[in-house]
């Protein structure tokens, strides 16, 4: 069953700075057509802005700091659905030895729901390392840890998540 079609514009700006500062902007319009249980109060449109940059550390290139900043509206028909979000983060990228690659981002959010009948907001706290290991200039394995605190007025939780990852680029 199809739960949600989405006509999405986006345009996304990267500029090179210089050889160890890469800047991007990103803007989106997005427009969702959602069918949960027979009720359009998901339909939404939301506008995105996001700023990255990857900050080249080392002269070997083998160590990236990435900050990022996010903003987002989700403007939907319904109170529970109808939200802002500030989202930051932080990335630090290293080379281990010849073939593996270790990254570990800090990230927040904090969206709030000022519409919703019991004006939820959530504060989402979350840390995360992963070790890539290349096999061959095509294939990449990984593994991923994960441990996110959501300190919300309505649904708190913690999770801890581990994943692997298998890609392959041509």
């Amino acid at each position: 069953k199809n739960i949600i079609n989405s006509l999405v514009l986006d345009f996304n700006n990267t500029l090179v700075i210089n050889p160890r500062f890469v800047a991007k902007a990103n803007y989106q319009i997005r427009k969702d057509d959602a069918d949960i249980g027979g009720s359009n109060a998901a339909d939404a449109t939301k506008f995105v802005a996001d700023f990255s940059s990857i900050i080249v550390l080392n002269r070997d290139a083998e160590r990236f700091l990435i900050p990022a900043l996010a903003w987002s509206v989700n403007n939907a028909n319904g109170a529970a659905f109808s939200f802002t979000r500030v989202d930051v983060g932080l990335t630090f990228t290293n080379s281990v030895f010849e073939k593996f690659i270790w990254t570990n981002k800090l990230g927040y959010f904090l969206a709030n729901y000022q519409n919703s009948p019991n004006t939820r907001t959530d504060n989402n706290y979350a840390v995360t390392s992963g070790l890539g290991y290349s096999m061959n200039p095509h294939w990449t394995a990984g593994i991923n840890l994960n441990y996110q605190v959501n300190n919300s007025t309505t649904n708190p939780y913690k999770k801890f998540q581990g994943m692997t990852t298998f890609s392959y680029s041509y």
